[in-house]
């Protein structure tokens, strides 16, 4: 990934062949990407909160569906 804007985006090789130059890399659990805008790491941020929440709210509607409970 080539970051920065005066970088001169050299090409690289490995046993003959070309590297794939990557766009977007996550790395320690943020995702960087070659323009350095943070829009995909709150992208994979609302995602994984969402998830978490669906979770949640799944595990509070099965806990709450029980219709053999009887009042006190």
């Amino acid at each position: 990934m080539h970051v920065r804007r005066q970088n001169d985006c050299c090409e690289y090789y490995m046993g003959g062949s070309k590297l794939v130059e990557e766009t977007l890399e996550k790395d320690l659990g943020v995702w960087i990407s070659a323009d350095m805008k943070c829009s995909q790491q709150c992208r994979h941020a609302v995602n994984k909160a969402n998830k978490v929440l669906g979770m949640i709210k799944m595990t509070i509607t099965y806990k709450g569906s029980e219709d053999n409970v009887k009042p006190l």
